[in-house]
């Protein structure tokens, strides 16, 4: 369900969304445990590209999964989400009629505080600590921020975030962070992602679409 939801999410975010740039990851030293990372050459960054495109180095049928020689996947911009939902329908069964989620980033609430207050969020200001806004709603709302501050890689004292910008297989350096508020916590943990590796022009137009 996972994969063939993230492959939707691929096809309908012109591609910004993609879970095989987790092969982009292995160049740029993400998966070592001290962060300190390595800025790969041209050439290296032209072959793996050769190895991502969520639909044409995964291939679903049925419930099996086949992935191309080579290619990584890694569907933590979307698995998230899923937590959310599954949390959500634990919680809703066990009789709990009001409940804040969070999953590192990833927040959905819903119901009627004891108070009769509405819900409220804060979005961290990435650099300062502060906060940039407040969101306040009574009605449910999935609340996602992507970012560059909490996963990356140290090269020469620089920081580079682990989002991907998939047309150049460099990490995408546009904005300190996104956040996307939606009625599906699926929808906002990808699409984060997804605008935070987009360039402002096509993000903003993409939003506006």
């Amino acid at each position: 369900e996972i994969a063939i939801q993230a492959k939707y999410m691929y096809e309908n975010t012109d591609c910004y969304f993609d879970p095989s740039f987790a092969a982009l990851h292995e160049i740029y030293g993400f998966h070592t445990p001290d962060k300190i990372g390595r800025l790969p050459n041209s050439k290296e960054i032209e072959d793996t590209l050769l190895k991502c495109g969520y639909s044409k180095v995964l291939h679903i049928n049925d419930n099996n999964l086949t992935i191309a020689s080579g290619s990584m996947i890694d569907f933590g911009g979307i698995v998230g989400g899923f937590s959310i939902i599954y949390a959500r329908e634990i919680l809703k069964a066990a009789g709990c009629k009001a409940f804040l989620i969070d999953d590192a980033g990833d927040i959905w609430f819903e119901g009627e505080k004891p108070d009769k207050s509405p819900w409220k969020v804060a979005v961290r200001d990435p650099r300062t600590g502060g906060n940039l806004a407040i969101i306040e709603s009574k009605t449910p709302l999935a609340i996602s921020t992507s970012g560059d501050y909490e996963r990356y890689v140290v090269v020469d004292g620089k920081k580079y975030g682990h989002i991907m910008d998939p047309k150049t297989g460099k990490p995408a350096a546009y904005y300190d962070s996104v956040t996307v508020i939606t009625n599906n916590p699926i929808q906002s943990d990808v699409l984060s992602t997804a605008l935070f590796a987009m360039p402002p022009d096509k993000a903003y137009k993409w939003v506006e679409d």
